[in-house]
């Protein structure tokens, strides 16, 4: 089974999170900077979407994309919910969907790849891990032939899998954009490796990165996706995108009453007066609204207990933390921008459930730009023996905790189907069978109500044979 994981890797976990004693507690005299907005607006186009980095796949609302493994490389394939089939992202008369002929193989590790639509066009991002500027000679002594004695691979087959990495790792940071008989490649600038591009409209990619010792530092870019041409995108001071929200980006930043300083210890001592402040942000546009500001939490730093987001409201923890490392869990939180109100879903998580947790992005694959209301919260957690094999949903409205009776057939442990994609339509695609392999053997789709009642009339997606 796939890992499931938040959409943006958390600041925090850039931050130490141990409590220092302070060493410097002169006042913050500086205020921070008031919103600016971009001097130079980019037209919007379309609403924002979150591009699955963890799992390479990405939801349109219509279709469920997804990369996997074929002939050393990787293989895009469709899941369209209307018809409830699988195909390879290919229409080329008789392609054997196994080498760079196909528009929808590409060289090197799948994982590293991932798709996503923008303006009708399906697009895949080469987004490694690891870049090399070693030829295929040195690149070849020194990863491959070591391995030739400890592999039940041939040679033929390891020489095909090592130059397929090299391909992948050699490359420039690329967006390829498929046509119905190939595909064509757009260079990205050689700066974008830097950044971690998590979200698209329908004319660029978004990018952010970290720098500093202390990771509050932060850079974001747009890259055009007809020319490839990158354009810095105004943030303020720390701030940070989160998820998809409102047609526009969930940011976070600390405010503070003066610039956070990059000396660890004197940043360990500021940053505990902070707050956290979450904003509705368009850098296209440059316009901002702000959410809510909490106070700054050490068991939670960069956050302050923030789950996800849920039909336009967000829901935080209060933690408290623990003198040796790790925190308490109290009381979950939901906060409507709308009015400004709060409610309290639970005082602290029920007896016997201390583990579980609401993750808006790898619980509620909602569609890309489509709506994001439901009624049904996705409640991840472990009974401590198997993660994820303790689920429930709850009822966003009622609050009425429903247990996950349904199991993934075939799995290696005893866990609930693991949630897709929502559809446009409001239905949910599920990975419903498993193997000897942990492979993706079957996918259903249903209504999140009747799965709710426990029902497994599901509606079978006939797989991709190949």
């Amino acid at each position: 089974m796939r890992n499931r994981h938040l959409a943006v890797i958390p600041l925090a976990a850039l931050l130490l999170t141990a409590c220092t004693s302070a060493t410097d507690t002169a006042p913050l005299t500086t205020p921070t900077p008031e919103p600016t907005a971009t001097a130079t607006p980019t037209p919007a186009a379309g609403d924002f979407a979150w591009l699955n980095r963890h799992d390479s796949s990405f939801n349109s609302g219509d279709a469920y994309y997804e990369m996997v493994y074929r002939n050393h490389g990787g293989l895009l394939l469709k899941t369209d919910y209307a018809t409830a089939a699988q195909t390879v992202v290919c229409t080329v008369p008789g392609c054997t969907h196994d080498s760079a002929d196909c528009p929808a193989w590409f060289p090197g590790r799948y994982s590293y790849y991932c798709p996503f639509t923008a303006g009708g066009a399906v697009y895949v991002l080469n987004a490694t891990l690891f870049h090399t500027d070693r030829t295929w000679e040195e690149y070849r002594e020194e990863y491959l032939t070591p391995q030739l004695d400890s592999t039940d691979l041939t040679p033929e087959e390891l020489e095909a899998h090592y130059y397929g990495l090299w391909q992948q790792q050699s490359a420039a940071p690329q967006v390829y954009r498929l046509t119905d008989d190939g595909k064509t490649c757009i260079d990205l600038p050689a700066e974008s490796v830097d950044y971690e591009f998590v979200f698209c409209d329908d004319a660029a990619l978004y990018g952010v990165m970290t720098s500093g010792n202390n990771g509050q530092n932060t850079k974001a870019v747009r890259v055009d996706l007809t020319t490839g041409a990158l354009q810095s995108v105004p943030l303020e001071p720390t701030e940070y995108f989160v998820t998809c929200y409102d047609g526009a980006l969930l940011t976070v930043r600390y405010v503070t009453d003066a610039p956070l300083p990059d000396d660890f210890e004197q940043f360990r001592a500021a940053v505990q007066s902070a707050t956290v402040e979450f904003d509705r942000y368009d850098p296209r546009t440059g316009e901002r609204r702000k959410l809510i500001e909490r106070p700054y939490n050490i068991a939670d730093e960069r956050f302050s207990g923030y789950l996800g987001t849920h039909n336009g409201k967000l829901y935080f923890e209060e933690r408290e933390a623990l003198q040796g490392g790790g925190y308490n869990r109290g009381a979950l939180q939901e906060y409507d921008p709308a009015d400004g109100s709060t409610a309290t879903v639970w005082d602290a998580p029920t007896a016997g459930s201390n583990l579980w947790d609401y993750r808006d992005t790898d619980t509620n694959v909602l569609p890309a730009r489509g709506s994001r209301a439901e009624d049904w919260l996705w409640l991840y957690g472990t009974d401590g023996a198997v993660g994820g094999n303790n689920c429930y949903l709850m009822n966003a409205a009622a609050r009425e905790l429903v247990p996950i009776t349904q199991r993934l057939k075939n799995y290696a442990y005893n866990i609930p189907p693991s949630l897709l994609a929502q559809t446009a339509d409001g239905r949910w695609l599920l990975w419903t069978e498993s193997n000897d392999e942990n492979e993706h053997v079957a996918y259903g789709l249903i209504a999140p109500n009747d799965f709710a009642a426990g029902s497994t009339d599901y509606t079978p997606v006939e797989m991709w044979a190949g």
